[in-house]
């Protein structure tokens, strides 16, 4: 029996292993091993217990790789029991085709789920030949003016490079702007016979009844050029997988734990509000709080929920709960209106407050920041998460009425007048969610559907408090786990592995435990090829049998993943792995 832990392999499993980690370099996994790493966040969710139905996987807290033990059952699972231990990914819907894919040595099984219906199982046939591919994979430069339908025999298996500017006949390119890998699969009962990978996109090909069929563009792999992009962005994010754009947490005397892009530009969206919040209290005081606002057929009501009507009445007080809770459009435009009916000017009350924004923004020295509107409904609207971070910490220290406002989960709102009501309104930050914030202390989503998905929070861990910011997420739901992601590494230590070279800029491998969670992140270390460091995970940091994740590898500009076992010995083991790779990366299990 092969050694399936995955911990420290033995001679025998190395070989195949090393065998399947040329093939993710050559391109066999390189679309799987993203979806890994940051649709499900690579993270390591640990044994699979039997018994569970794969139907019932289908939910964020699912999200991840789990590990199906050989010789146990699970129900709607494509076979009945497995031979050898099997890796079983989980991945969103809503990004990908493919949600559930269940990976052996030798085979490979997926299925897709269409309009939230779990599809049939199939099995990759082109996988099932991977043994004997990988022993072809170097097959040198394909010569120009190849007819690409004469590669049809194992003779001709094997990984192809495709030169930039030369022309290939039966190509689904005409020319190449960079070079490409043609994959071309055995002959026998292959599905997918012929694959091409470029940069940013994959072509496949069919080649039923020994008749070649079109060339596709497999849509799932599409997305893999802003995944490589943000591989590359990680440089200088801590290894953290962050897709927001921009990110920062911060301390009250400016000292950033974390940032990645914080003084670039973007729609702060919503959180444009703190700013409309803080300048309406600035005339709105506590004394004013509860003075009533009788709403009329001028202003203008429509766009949001709850709904707000004429004649209804409201306070000051709920309004700046509506704006800070649920995002309340409207009741952010209402207080732009009041407050600037009170200021200086013969403009429009509108006018004369989202004026005063913009001078009081450009007094604090904020370079480039522009608003146009107090709800942030407005692509136009710019400012930084430094800016942004800044005002919150403002707010912090100058305005704990706004502060608690903005910290509660949810409020009744009394509504009197002609159709006097009552409503209950919850934070739109899923505070006690997934992945939940026991951190938090106050903050102010900000979200344009398909745009921006962005996020401001005050947190206080071990009583320090901090601000951490985040923007540019899209799909905007990632601002959540990116979120979570940073707070992780609060309260990290250095991990001293034997052999690791940690001279590049901002090089760590630290490890930290937070409620029985362990975190072990890797920012550009670099580690002997295949490393094993026997027990360096320290006691009350290992897991309870093993778990295992991914880190990204960048060598000479080339993204790859590399294996990663830790075991309950605490031995730490890669797999894939050059002695020049830069590793980066964070990897997650619940603690023994």
């Amino acid at each position: 029996m092969p050694n399936t832990s995955l911990g420290i392999p033995t001679p025998a499993d190395s070989v195949k292993i090393s065998a399947i980690a040329e093939a993710m370099r050559a391109g066999f996994y390189k679309v799987d091993a993203l979806m890994q790493e940051f649709e499900s966040g690579g993270i390591a969710r640990g044994t699979l217990p039997a018994g569970t139905d794969l139907n019932t996987l289908s939910l964020p807290s699912s999200y991840g790789i789990w590990l199906l033990e050989e010789d146990k059952v699970y129900p709607n699972s494509p076979k009945t029991s497995f031979s050898q231990n099997a890796l079983l990914s989980v991945m969103p819907s809503a990004t990908f085709r493919v949600v559930q894919r269940i990976s052996e040595y030798n085979e490979e099984h997926f299925r897709t789920s269409p309009a939230g219906v779990f599809g049939n199982w199939r099995t990759n046939v082109t996988t099932e030949k991977l043994e004997q591919s990988v022993l072809l994979i170097n097959r040198g430069i394909l010569p120009a003016g190849t007819d690409l339908n004469t590669l049809n025999t194992d003779e001709q298996a094997g990984v192809w490079i495709l030169e930039a500017d030369t022309a290939y006949v039966n190509s689904p390119v005409e020319n190449f702007s960079q070079n490409a890998q043609l994959v071309v699969a055995p002959a026998a009962d292959r599905r997918t016979s012929h694959r091409i990978i470029e940069f940013n996109r994959e072509h496949f090909r069919f080649e039923p009844k020994g008749v070649w069929g079109n060339w596709r563009t497999n849509v799932t792999t599409e997305v893999t050029g802003p995944m490589l992009d943000r591989i590359s962005a990680l440089e200088n994010t801590g290894g953290l997988p962050i897709k927001s754009k921009e990110a920062i947490l911060v301390r009250a005397n400016g000292t950033a734990d974390f940032e990645k892009n914080a003084d670039t530009l973007d729609i702060p969206a919503s959180m444009t509000k703190m700013l409309t919040m803080w300048l309406a209290r600035q005339t709105i005081t506590d004394a004013r709080l509860d003075e009533a606002v009788i709403l009329t057929s001028d202003d203008a009501l429509d766009g949001s929920t709850p709904q707000l009507q004429a004649g209804d009445v409201i306070t000051f007080r709920d309004l700046f709960y509506l704006a800070a809770l649920p995002s309340h459009n409207v009741a952010s435009e209402l207080l732009a209106n009041r407050v600037g009916a009170e200021l200086p000017g013969s403009a429009a009350p509108r006018d004369r407050f989202i004026a005063a924004m913009n001078s009081t923004v450009q007094g604090w020295g904020w370079t480039g920041a522009n608003f146009v509107t107090a709800s942030g409904l407005s692509t136009a609207n710019k400012a930084t998460p430094r800016q942004m971070a800044q005002l919150l910490w403002r707010i912090h220290d100058e305005d704990t009425t706004l502060l608690g406002i903005m910290g509660e989960l949810s409020r009744t709102v009394n509504i009197t007048g002609a159709n006097a009501r009552t409503f209950s309104v919850d934070h739109s930050i899923p505070v006690n969610g997934n992945p939940g914030f026991p951190e938090f202390v106050a903050g102010k989503t900000g979200t344009l559907n398909n745009i921006v998905g962005n996020v401001a929070m005050m947190v206080e861990t071990r009583g320090v408090r901090r601000v951490l910011v985040t923007m540019g997420a899209l799909p905007v739901g990632d601002r959540y786990p990116d979120a979570r992601r940073i707070l992780n590494t609060l309260g990290l230590t250095d991990l001293p592995v034997p052999g690791a070279d940690l001279s590049y800029t901002g090089s760590h491998i630290r490890i930290g435990n937070t409620n029985g969670q362990v975190f072990l992140s890797v920012a550009a270390a670099v580690l002997p090829e295949n490393a094993s460091a026997p027990g360096v995970i320290p006691a009350g940091f290992r897991p309870s049998s093993f778990s295992y994740g991914v880190l990204t590898a960048n060598d000479s500009g080339t993204i790859r993943t590399v294996q990663v076992a830790i075991t309950s010995a605490g031995n730490l083991s890669l797999v894939g792995n050059l002695g020049t790779d830069r590793l980066r990366g964070m990897i997650t299990w619940p603690a023994a």
